[in-house]
């Protein structure tokens, strides 16, 4: 990277960051304003679901963020991503969140490469804002995973190019998702370990 791309992307960096400020601000800075740091920390409870979320999911994209990079994966922010979408709040269906987020990066991927090999270079521009635009338009999240594709891998192509962007991308999102689910389980495992041993403790109390 040139030094004149790091310092326009600090630019621009600093001007998102700066007119989200003031959003934030003007907007939502009355909103729940007797909620406050301290109250986070008092929540934190063994015994609820939103404390096993928030442990399940901070080991998870801890987890593969460190893996990617003692593997020297590169866009480890891909592996982040996809496993954070997986370590939902919700309980249960996982699996089928997983292979939808697998199944739409495939294809999304597929349809990227299709797209650049055959549509005229002049409207390669294109291809992003339409995939964004359509995917303000859907709630279904296996088309979210498909239109994801073409902002991610439009950038990612100027990087590495086409072929082994739409590999990596796919290669990414499956270790994501793996280790998300491979976290969901082991969390599941604690939890059972830790309720057998309560209800012995309580036959025995």
């Amino acid at each position: 990277m040139t030094g004149s791309l790091i310092k326009t992307r600090a630019i621009a960096l600093i001007t998102v960051f700066t007119i989200l400020s003031f959003i934030m601000i003007f907007k939502h800075s009355a909103f729940d304003s007797q909620h406050r740091l301290h109250h986070v920390f008092s929540q934190f409870n063994l015994q609820t679901k939103l404390t096993h979320w928030q442990l399940r999911l901070s080991f998870g994209v801890s987890s593969v963020i460190a893996i990617a990079d003692w593997a020297n994966i590169n866009r480890p922010v891909w592996l982040g991503y996809s496993c954070m979408s997986i370590l939902l709040p919700q309980s249960g269906g996982y699996l089928g969140r997983a292979t939808h987020r697998f199944a739409g990066i495939v294809i999304g991927s597929i349809l990227f490469v299709l797209s650049v090999t055959y549509l005229p270079e002049q409207w390669f521009f294109i291809l992003a804002p339409t995939a964004g635009f359509g995917l303000g338009l859907t709630i279904n999240y296996f088309l979210h995973s498909v239109f994801n594709c073409f902002g991610a891998l439009t950038l990612a192509t100027s990087i590495y190019g086409l072929s082994a962007s739409s590999e990596l991308r796919i290669f990414d999102n499956g270790v994501g998702i793996f280790i998300a689910l491979l976290c969901i389980l082991g969390f599941k495992i604690i939890q059972n370990v830790l309720h057998n041993i309560g209800q012995m403790q309580f036959k025995h109390a």
